[in-house]
């Protein structure tokens, strides 16, 4: 009888042991899934490409340098761009949460990926942001609905930044 109840004890423990490398195989495998997120948006905007008849929103890919710099996301996740020396850091919005993702590129390579969409404008010379994303404008500063950060207009880009805004302001209300 003692060893029945001793093999049925080492029985539950295998159990046990298995249940838990399992779910360690399931946290490891997620894990690594997200690290490669940025090649599963790329396979989905390949599909997209291919497929013209989705009316779907369009995504963009912005590359830097390496072949491993890169990031696929939608341009209405886009909150600003912000050049600092050779490299750019990109601060975008997903589920309600600000990320940051930093890669060496120049803001001239950033501004041609992103020509085809008038909501994304250069501001600044270290500076692009997304017209949509704004609260208000005071000044020379430009305050984002997502972001504490005040982002600076140049006089160079001022009137080009304010004919943008009215262009989108008129589309919106067609």
């Amino acid at each position: 009888m003692y060893n029945i109840l001793l093999t049925n004890t080492f029985m539950v423990y295998i159990y046990l042991v298995i249940t838990f490398l399992i779910g360690i195989a399931g946290a490891v495998f997620g894990y690594w899934r997200g690290i490669n997120n940025g090649h599963l948006h790329s396979g989905l905007q390949e599909k997209e490409e291919k497929n013209p008849e989705n009316a779907g929103p369009k995504m963009i890919t912005l590359n830097g340098s390496s072949r491993k710099d890169s990031l696929a996301l939608f341009p209405q996740e886009l909150l600003y761009i912000e050049s600092n020396g050779n490299y750019v850091q990109i601060y975008y919005v997903i589920n309600e949460k600000v990320m940051k993702k930093s890669f060496l590129a120049t803001l001239l390579k950033m501004e041609e990926t992103l020509k085809d969409f008038p909501f994304l404008v250069r501001c600044h010379r270290a500076f692009i942001v997304n017209l949509c994303r704004i609260e208000n404008i005071i000044g020379s500063k430009i305050r984002l609905e997502t972001s504490t950060t005040e982002i600076p207009i140049s006089r160079t880009y001022k009137a080009i930044v304010k004919k943008r805004i009215n262009s989108i302001n008129r589309l919106s209300n067609i």
